[in-house]
């Protein structure tokens, strides 16, 4: 019996080759299996033969709804302690939306967390990369973001690290109307016990993520929704001030 709706493997790191090329090995023996969640878990048990730290996941339920019909299933070489998930309802088109989501220049308008400085810039996204300084409990820290894979108006992923911090996640845009898009947020991030000598707790440092994240998409909310109003009713868009 075949997989039900084959998985989408997304490995991660993205550029570790031979991690990648194992799992879709992996993977592509597990096609006699018919449950899902029982070819996953032993995706993962086979792959930590070779890749002890391994793991695989499924895409966050919310995530999934209303994307695509083939479920993804998410493989990380090492394991991350903390997640990162977060669902937005937009009232703007999805191009609109997904244009000002990655406009670098325009991030300081609606992110209070992190700052970021193109290196590399591309129209077609996937390979760009940003030195990017954010703030942790009050500490700055410095590190690289890189766009790793794109599809415009709909998905963006990214990966981070810097300062012992690694980071990665994927975006996912949904038009639910003409002037109505829904933004998904899935991800995994790892904050060591001690940043720049200072001691910090997970639960703490995650509950300030979470604080973070959800400022930042309040201001991303009113960006966007701010900039259609204008541009529909032919006025100046009205400057928008992060909060946070």
């Amino acid at each position: 019996m075949e997989l039900d709706r084959q998985p989408r493997l997304v490995c991660i790191p993205s550029a570790d080759a031979e991690f990648s090329e194992h799992a879709s090995e992996l993977l592509a023996a597990l096609s006699d299996r018919g449950d899902t969640d029982d070819a996953r878990e032993t995706l993962e048990r086979r792959l930590r033969r070779r890749f002890p730290t391994a793991v695989v996941r499924p895409r966050d339920p919310l995530a999934e709804l209303g994307v695509e019909a083939q479920p993804v299933w998410y493989v990380t070489r090492h394991g991350y302690r903390s997640r990162l998930a977060a669902t937005v309802l937009i009232s703007a088109p999805i191009e609109q939306v997904f244009d000002l989501y990655v406009e670098a220049a325009r991030i300081p308008e609606w992110q209070t967390a992190i700052s970021v400085t193109p290196l590399e810039s591309r129209s077609e996204l996937a390979g760009n990369e940003y030195l990017a300084r954010y703030k942790v409990l009050g500490i700055h820290v410095k590190g690289r973001f890189r766009v790793v894979d794109a599809e415009r108006p709909t998905y963006l992923r990214v990966e981070a690290q810097g300062g012992g911090i690694r980071l990665w996640y994927a975006t996912t845009f949904t038009a639910l109307g003409p002037a109505e898009t829904r933004i998904d947020v899935d991800g995994d991030y790892d904050v060591p016990t001690l940043i720049l000598g200072r001691l910090v707790d997970r639960l703490f440092v995650e509950r300030a993520v979470q604080r973070d994240a959800d400022y930042a998409h309040a201001n991303f909310k009113a960006l966007c929704e701010t900039e259609f109003r204008s541009l529909t009713q032919g006025e100046a868009p009205a400057p928008t001030f992060a909060v946070g």
